[in-house]
Order: structure tokens, then sequence, then C-alpha cells
């Protein structure tokens, strides 16, 4: 007598075989996917208004890759799954983003959140008439000697900040800019371009530092002539921003606490010195 098949039991391992094949091949595909890295399309956004973000930095942190969103708000880095992503913006608070499998064929939206500037309220009152602002002027006590702190402070000498090492090299620059400061810094022309400013500035303000700071003055008011004049221009060797932003008087001042310095190395270096001397009707 011929055994009738076994159907229910032929169609559950024909179910667990066709399981089985799925879940290995899902398996090897998701090995494939966190190993192979792919370019992540984005774009940013503002959270609020939905309008794009021009000019946002992106930085992946795992791969130490960055990137520049363009005008339109979108841009392309390399990424992996579970990479992590920071999103910067002068106009928005940063953001961390962790890649997801879905990332591989969409373009991803990162809505950034604006930034809030807090200003302080100003409360002024506009004279009605001309004798009033006159007497409101003639109110003014300003004290002598003293700065004024509601007036703002004149700053004689303003480097361009991306021109500026102070700036470029700072630690908030770095952390809100990385990847610009990285640039900056490394890159061949724009140090070139730092240079060149430089010395274009320098040529532009040097003929008013010339009247304020030459060899004859220091002859005049030294005493000392020939070579020790010139060996004294050295020992000083004024900066180029010392000698913009000070007046004539301190850097007279300077000069005679230099002179007495200058004296005493040379004194303890054995160097000759025409030291010269005046009489008290002289001083």
């Amino acid at each position: 007598m011929i055994a009738k098949p076994n159907f229910t039991a032929l169609k559950a391992g024909i179910i667990f075989c066709v399981v089985l094949v799925c879940f290995l091949s899902e398996n090897i595909h998701s090995q494939d996917t966190v190993s192979s890295p792919f370019i992540f399309h984005g774009v940013l956004l503002d959270s609020v208004s939905g309008s794009v973000v021009g000019y946002g930095h992106i930085y992946n942190e795992s791969r130490r890759k960055g990137a520049i969103s363009d005008t339109n708000g979108r841009f392309r880095i390399w990424a992996n799954i579970s990479d992590t992503l920071v999103f910067i913006s002068l106009s928005h608070l940063g953001r961390i983003y962790i890649v997801k499998p879905l990332d591989i064929k969409r373009e991803v939206p990162v809505k950034m959140m604006i930034r809030l500037y807090e200003i302080d309220a100003l409360e002024f009152e506009i004279p009605r008439t001309y004798k009033a602002l006159q007497e409101a002027i003639l109110e003014i006590d300003p004290k002598e000697g003293k700065p004024m702190p509601e007036l703002p402070q004149h700053n004689s000498y303003i480097t361009p900040k991306l021109l500026d090492t102070n700036y470029i090299y700072s630690n908030d620059f770095k952390v809100w800019h990385p990847i610009s400061a990285y640039y900056y810094k490394h890159n061949k022309e724009e140090q070139s371009k730092r240079k060149l400013w430089m010395l274009q500035e320098q040529e532009l303000y040097q003929p008013m530092i010339d009247k304020k700071y030459n060899i004859e003055m220091l002859s005049r008011i030294t005493g000392f002539t020939g070579d020790t004049v010139l060996n004294f221009m050295l020992y000083c060797n004024f900066s180029f921003n010392y000698l913009y932003e000070s007046t004539e008087l301190e850097i007279i001042e300077e000069i005679d606490r230099q002179k007495k310095l200058f004296i005493e190395h040379c004194y303890g270096q054995c160097i000759p010195v025409t030291v010269p001397t005046r009489n008290k009707k002289e001083r």
C-alpha cells in the first residue's frame, strides 16, 4: 500500500525555506549597505517659514568630511548608515542628525530653528523745538579724562574679519564655522591675500607714520647720531599697529623709556654708545 504524501509538512518546509532565504538576503543586503558609503542628499529648511537656508555648514563627525549648502539650501556629502551629521548656520541653531537607511534613496529635509538675538530696548525723547534741543546739549557734562560708556569707542585701526588672524584662529570661529576655519588657516591663497592686504595697508598709511616716527625725530629726541641712532631704531622695533594707533606724545614717552633700557643694554654688552649730555637749562 502506497503512503500518501504529507502536503502540510511539505508546505511548511517550503515556507520555512522561503523565509530563510529572504532573511539571509536581507541581512546580506543590510551589511553591504552599512559597509559601503553613499552620497547623502539634503536640503536645509527653516522650521517655521519653510524657506531654504543657504550657505549652511554640514560636517560629518564620523568621516570628518564637510560641505556647504548652496543658495537653494541643497547639499551633498558622503555618509554611511548611523553617521552623525552636524548642521551649523549663523542665522539658525545647530542641529545633529543620525543617518538612517531610508536616507539612501531620498533627499532629506533638515529643518532648523531660527536663532533669536535679543537687543536692549531704546528709549529716547525727540525735542520738539530747537531751543529744547540746545538746552539738552548744554546739559551734557562730559567728564574730562574719563570715557563715557554711552558713546561708541573709537577703533582707529580695523582689520576685516576674514583677514584678521585673531578672528579666524579664535575658538568661536572654529566652533561655528569649522570648515571655513580649516580653509582660511591652511589655504595658501588665503594666506597670500592676508599678506597682500597687510602690505597694501602699510603702504597706504606709511607716509603718516613716517611723519610721526623717523630717523631725524629720533636723533633730535635722543641726541644719538650715526650708527647709534640706527641701532637704537632696530632696538625699539615698534610694530606698525603701535605706530599707527599711538599719538606723537605717546611715542616720545616710549622712546624715552626705551632709551634708558638701550643704554643699559649696550653698556652690558660692551657696545660703544655716544651718550648725549644735557645741562639743566636744556631740560
